[in-house]
């Protein structure tokens, strides 16, 4: 069974590529690729996708999110995510603070922009990401750790999770999980003039006007370092449970003081694909929250 970036969009979703389209903004000869939606005077929001994926990934949501935010979705599938030029980019935009959702390596991408810019951001939700501290790779946990629903869903996906490669096979066995780790793994066989035509072409290229900053000296990254509002959205893979998570694990593997953190038990990696009204419940209230004139 062959599987594409399109079969991840769910509900009628219309790619982001698509409408209202890629952008490009050139920083020093290397290309930074966005999305924006949203008005201009509302409060920024940024997304950063996580590895072997793509903003089209976040296509089923982002309209709803853009009533609310100026959405920028950074794509970082041809032209690998740069913290340095990001910070450029919203910079360009006309973003002096914003809110942030990221996922999976996108966090790693995260820690390092909070690690330049750090009074930048008013708030970062984090899904199964590293950027805000350990998190615990369920995936890996063994198969008697199933609940009854997963359980019986994996027996119905056999042949599917174990088509995949070994450390994704204890993983959650959605339909959404198995066609998302088959588009990565597609992906990462198609060399970068390949993955860009699996998607329009940006419509507007610029130049980054006059000269480029140099890039900042980070700050520490040890101990609380994170002073902005964080929450955590760890998806348990049928596995996990929030019972398993008490507020001295939070505590000791969280690198923030102020932090939310949830566990959805019956979700795999991608869970506003899975589930969005119970995405939308958790992040709308948080993003409100971290809302502040000096955000806009």
């Amino acid at each position: 069974m062959s599987f594409t970036a399109a079969d991840l969009l769910t509900g009628g979703a219309t790619p982001l590529t698509t409408e209202p389209g890629l952008r490009a903004l050139d920083v020093d000869g290397k290309r930074v690729e966005y999305i924006v939606l949203g008005r201009a005077t509302a409060p920024p929001l940024v997304i950063l996708h996580g590895g072997r994926c793509s903003a089209d990934d976040w296509s089923n949501v982002v309209p709803v999110l853009a009533r609310t935010h100026r959405a920028v979705i950074a794509d970082g599938l041809v032209e690998p995510f740069d913290p340095w030029r990001l910070w450029l980019l919203f910079s360009h935009l006309g973003i002096q603070r914003a809110s942030f959702i990221v996922h999976s390596a996108g966090g790693m991408t995260w820690r390092a922009m909070y690690r330049l810019q750090p009074h930048r951001i008013s708030g970062v939700v984090s899904i199964d990401t590293q950027g805000v501290g350990q998190t615990i790779v369920v995936r890996l946990w063994p198969h008697e750790r199933f609940s009854p629903e997963a359980a019986a869903l994996y027996e119905r996906r056999r042949a599917q999770m174990e088509a995949l490669k070994p450390q994704h096979r204890g993983d959650y066995p959605s339909d959404v999980n198995i066609t998302a780790r088959n588009v990565a793994y597609h992906r990462a066989t198609l060399s970068p003039a390949q993955l860009a035509d699996t998607r329009p072409p940006p419509r507007v290229v610029e130049l980054f006007a006059g000269a480029v900053p140099a890039t900042p000296e980070p700050i520490a990254d040890a101990g609380k370092f994170i002073t902005c509002p964080v929450l955590v959205i760890h998806t348990g893979r049928g596995k996990l449970g929030p019972e398993d998570i008490t507020p001295e694990w939070i505590d000791q593997n969280i690198q923030a003081s102020d932090v939310q953190y949830e566990v959805m038990r019956e979700a795999s990696h991608w869970p506003w694909l899975e589930q969005p009204e119970w995405f939308f419940e958790l992040v709308q209230p948080f993003l409100a929250r971290c809302t502040s004139p000096a955000a806009v």
